[in-house]
């Protein structure tokens, strides 16, 4: 897989996947209410990869959208303690909007010091993907890190 040594995984749709999409005209009530991050299934193929980059001395970190609502930061919080126990506190990020994620990646990866071109963000948004590597570089598609893998 390239030359990647730092993964930045999205949480929602790559690592986690809701039992049903949320029906988009109360969106914000859906997510804001208590339980949503409890449904959330993880995916074990996904959560099989990173683990082996953990293994195979790559840093992996969350970079996760969230509502400003403080539970929905908890709920998260939660859910990836419980489900990635390999993931250390310090390297989850949370940014408000989905949109903010490339202004964030560029600015991590200076602030934790690493290479961009040995950093990768996995997303399942094609609109994420697409401001990233217009901002900053290196991003993938979730099903482009399994082909990639399994054929790796």
């Amino acid at each position: 897989m390239k030359n990647y040594k730092n993964f930045f995984f999205e949480l929602d749709g790559v690592l986690a996947s809701p039992p049903m999409l949320p029906n988009m005209e109360n969106s914000s009530q859906i997510f804001s209410n208590d339980g949503f991050f409890d449904n959330l299934k993880p995916v074990p193929q996904v959560i099989q990869i990173m683990d082996r980059l953990i293994e195979n001395g790559n840093s992996v970190y969350i970079l996760s959208a969230t509502t400003s609502n403080s539970m929905c930061w908890e709920r998260k919080k939660s859910w990836i303690s419980e489900n990635l126990p390999n993931i250390p506190e310090e390297n989850i990020f949370f940014v408000a909007r989905s949109s903010e994620k490339s202004t964030m990646f560029s600015w991590l990866s200076k602030f934790l010091g690493i290479s961009k071109y040995e950093t990768v963000l996995v997303d399942d948004s094609r609109q994420t993907i697409e401001s990233v590597r217009g901002a900053y570089g290196n991003a993938i598609h979730i099903s482009e890190l399994l082909t990639d893998y399994y054929d790796y």
